[in-house]
């Protein structure tokens, strides 16, 4: 992946994601917000650590997160379907809600979306090298 497509579709998990509350269980138009696109001065790049990581590795490193429901689809994310190689869906749930620990589809799989949602969160809920 080129770093303009990584940034582009980290730009995209920033506004995709919306770390909320815990204890919010119902699901009103309020619990949802829409963030203002970063501006060039507090964009930096990812460490290296977590770049060399698999994606097995990343998937589990910010399982806690989303299990502890520290992260959430913002309204738009969850219900944007798009038309793709002939299948229309909502990729990014898609890429996510079919991802397994050790399942192996090759080269082929299609996980930038997968990518970019771990990489958000590991940045945004992480410590300061994005674990």
């Amino acid at each position: 992946m080129s770093s303009r497509a990584l940034k582009n579709s980290l730009d995209f998990a920033a506004r995709a994601m919306v770390p909320s509350a815990p204890s919010s269980r119902t699901r009103t138009p309020e619990r949802f917000s829409y963030s203002k696109p970063c501006d060039d001065k507090c964009r930096r790049a990812i460490d290296s650590k977590l770049t060399a990581l698999g994606k097995d590795e990343r998937a589990i490193s910010v399982s806690g997160y989303v299990h502890r429901e520290l992260v959430k689809y913002t309204e738009c994310a969850f219900n944007k379907t798009v038309v793709y190689k002939t299948h229309s869906r909502n990729h990014l749930h898609e890429q996510i809600e079919s991802f397994r620990v050790g399942g192996d589809k090759g080269s082929d799989r299609e996980d930038d979306l997968l990518d970019t949602f771990c990489y958000g969160i590991a940045l945004a809920l992480g410590n300061s090298e994005g674990f």
